[in-house]
């Protein structure tokens, strides 16, 4: 039996987490493919967007730019934490993906010091923060697209 990437990716969509499997091995193809720096962080089921610079700081400016532009192409992801469920299908992964390297490819060609042109409005707030300590002693993952 050959054990190539189509045998893989098949055999991932069956497993448990197939969502965060797939979501990890296309993203992580994508924001290279772009030269860009953007991770999920958290637990697999309550991720949250991260996205740096070139000087490997964290740019909310950037991360307001890809929200804004997943939401106009008809993805939610919210400034917090996104949650994957059962409820998403393989359909809404593969559109999400899709979403998300047309948004990579906008950022692509634009420089870094012109972000700010791609951003319609101000730049989101923080107007609420609660952190809850986990009780629980569960790593965390890093998922780097």
């Amino acid at each position: 039996m050959k054990f190539g990437l189509e045998f893989l990716q098949n055999f991932l969509k069956n497993l448990t987490c197939n969502f965060l499997v797939i979501i990890f091995l296309q993203k992580s193809y994508i924001t290279k493919n772009y030269n860009l720096d953007i991770i999920l962080i958290g637990y697999p089921v309550r991720l949250a967007l991260k996205c740096f610079n070139s000087k490997h700081e964290e740019s909310l400016l950037l991360k307001a730019i890809t929200l804004q532009e997943m939401v106009k192409r008809g993805i939610f992801m919210s400034l917090g934490p996104t949650f994957i469920s059962y409820s998403h299908s393989i359909q809404d992964i593969e559109l999400t993906l899709t979403k998300f390297e047309e948004v990579c490819k906008l950022i692509n060609n634009s420089s870094e010091n012109n972000y700010k042109t791609l951003l319609e409005g101000n730049l989101p707030k923080t107007i609420y923060s609660y952190n809850i300590k986990s009780t629980k002693n569960h790593c965390k993952y890093l998922f780097n697209f």
